[in-house]
């Protein structure tokens, strides 16, 4: 199954795409403040169940992916308003590391509380507010994790990607205006991975185009491969 997770340009997604290792993140640290919440439950049971995956000394985590890569809304919340990156994953490639995958439930209210819950029917339940997300979670240990690389299919850059940023000899001034040196180097890192065939040669590359008309997004043509890491 090929889905799909946003990035925004940061050294850390610099780091899992070198090292091939990706991070479960706690539930406490996703942006919907209405994760984990139950109906007909008692506050302090909510508490405590909350403690237990929020818990740093415990091991839950999640990775979270959608079923789409063209999704507007996701490009500009998740990725950073179109300059971060989509990773595609064929989870068929790595059994371990999507071991514990569901799909979302998107629901009107939360799951009802009864003491012989699964984990499976917290995690995997969100409003009907994010339906148009279509994720799927991956449940784990908290922290970084291996996955083979054949996982990963493709990277798809955005629509305000600075992409030829890492073979220009100056950074235009106006990213040194509006970016910090930080991101301006992930920027550049990023766009190595393609110019300097530093990736698998497995992984393709790819570009997001808007079709002003539609208020639409839609996907390039396979880059050709660079030859000596330059256009």
């Amino acid at each position: 199954m090929r889905l799909y997770k946003y990035f925004s340009p940061t050294k850390w997604t610099v780091e899992s795409l070198k090292t091939f290792k990706f991070y479960f993140a706690r539930f406490n640290q996703l942006n919907d403040p209405c994760e984990l919440s139950l109906s007909e439950c008692e506050s302090d049971q909510l508490e405590i169940i909350r403690f237990g995956f929020h818990n740093p000394r415990d091991c839950n985590g999640i990775f979270c992916l959608s079923e789409t890569k063209n999704n507007l809304h996701m490009w500009a919340q998740y990725a950073d308003g179109h300059r971060g990156i989509v990773v595609e994953f064929e989870t068929e490639e790595d059994p371990h590391f999507f071991k514990e995958m569901g799909k979302v439930n998107y629901v009107a209210c939360p799951p009802i509380y009864s003491d012989r819950m699964k984990v499976s029917d917290v995690i995997y339940s969100k409003s009907l507010d994010s339906d148009k997300e279509l994720e799927w979670r991956v449940f784990g240990k908290h922290g970084l994790k291996d996955i083979k690389s054949q996982a990963i299919k493709s990277i798809i850059f955005g629509y305000r990607f600075p992409r030829g940023i890492s073979v220009s000899t100056d950074i235009p001034e106006e990213m040194n205006e509006v970016f910090p040196q930080e991101k301006i180097e992930a920027f550049r890192e990023i766009d190595r991975f393609f110019w300097e065939n530093q990736l698998p040669e497995t992984i393709d590359f790819y570009h997001t185009i808007i079709e002003h008309g539609q208020y639409k997004l839609t996907i390039s043509s396979k880059f050709a491969k660079p030859v000596n890491g330059r256009p």
